[in-house]
């Protein structure tokens, strides 16, 4: 072992962005262009020969990304589905609007969905959303990026219905 090649999949083809000289199990990635699209690698290894793997054969992993829409008294959100493992449950997280750092867990959903509802918000108040999936051991885990949404208020209240009007006691 030499080096690990990790590939990113770009305008149509896949591009050498780093070599790994140690024999590290995580890697971190920054890109710009992060929040706009699903980011999606591969990575093979080479010998001190400079002897290859074959990038066709190598396991494809793309993140999970979110778009976020506000909707009638409800926030709609939706992800790509985390490619790499197969996903067994997505859940979903709120940021806390009164403590910004800390996302809550509003949600678990089942590994083929793509969309939640939340209807759960305050009003005129714009939401910040995550998704995480888990596959099926302990170390499949992905977290996406985060998107925003407000939620269109309509305030009209439906009038009460009266069920019966009765005299209490006739004097």
């Amino acid at each position: 072992f030499d080096n690990y090649n990790l590939y990113h999949f770009e305008n149509g083809s896949w591009t050498t962005i780093q070599q790994i000289f140690k024999k590290d199990s995580l890697q971190t990635q920054h890109k710009d262009n992060g929040i706009k699209k699903s980011q999606c690698y591969k990575v093979t290894q080479s010998n001190y020969c400079r002897a290859e793997s074959d990038l066709s054969s190598s396991s494809e992993h793309c993140s999970i990304h979110t778009s976020a829409l506000g909707a009638m008294n409800h926030n709609i959100l939706t992800w790509t589905p985390y490619v790499g493992w197969p996903v067994m449950t997505y859940k979903i997280w709120r940021q806390n609007t009164n403590s910004p750092a800390i996302f809550d867990s509003i949600a678990m959903v089942n590994g083929q969905a793509a969309i939640y509802l939340d209807s759960g918000i305050n009003c005129k108040t714009l939401h910040a959303y995550r998704v995480t999936a888990y596959g099926n051991s302990a170390e499949k885990i992905s977290v996406s990026d985060s998107a925003k949404a407000k939620a269109i208020w309509i305030n009209t209240l439906p009038a009460p219905q009266i069920v019966f009007v009765t005299v209490d006691e006739d004097t």
